[in-house]
């Protein structure tokens, strides 16, 4: 089934659209890039009332409750990741491993494990600020 895009006028297959139940046909009237486009604007006007919004979720109790059950389910779902990144936070905090900066100077970075989460791999990682961080995974993300 073919839809028309209110933004973009492309037509497309209705599974290229945001599922929403509320509308007639079970989706939004604008495409999965449009809505993500709108989003992103959205978010880049209003990104410091929105900030301090979820901080002020986050501290009630439903909003703990919330942030609680989705931990436990992304360590469920990823243990090994969750794993290899505790062990370099605590390799870096005995010494073991020398936290670097960026190749862009920055001293704020994060590992990154560009040869996977394995046992054997746990400690090899690139140091990368959150930006470049980022931008590797945006370059390598399957179609």
């Amino acid at each position: 089934m073919l839809r028309k895009c209110y933004s973009c006028k492309v037509e497309k297959d209705i599974t290229k659209f945001v599922s929403d139940k509320s509308h007639s046909l079970g989706h939004k009237y604008l495409c999965l890039s449009c809505n993500s486009g709108k989003f992103i604007e959205y978010y880049l006007l209003h990104r410091k009332k929105l900030n301090e919004e979820r901080k002020k979720y986050s501290k009630t109790e439903k909003g703990k409750d919330v942030i609680n059950r989705a931990s436990k389910k992304a360590y469920k779902n990823h243990t090994q990741k969750w794993i290899a990144r505790a062990k370099l936070r605590y390799a870096v905090k005995i010494g073991k491993v020398t936290k670097l900066s960026c190749w862009c100077g920055n001293p704020k970075t994060d590992g990154h494990h560009h040869k996977g989460y394995t046992s054997e791999h746990e400690l090899d990682v690139l140091w990368l600020c959150r930006p470049h961080h980022m931008e590797l995974h945006r370059k390598y993300q399957p179609d």
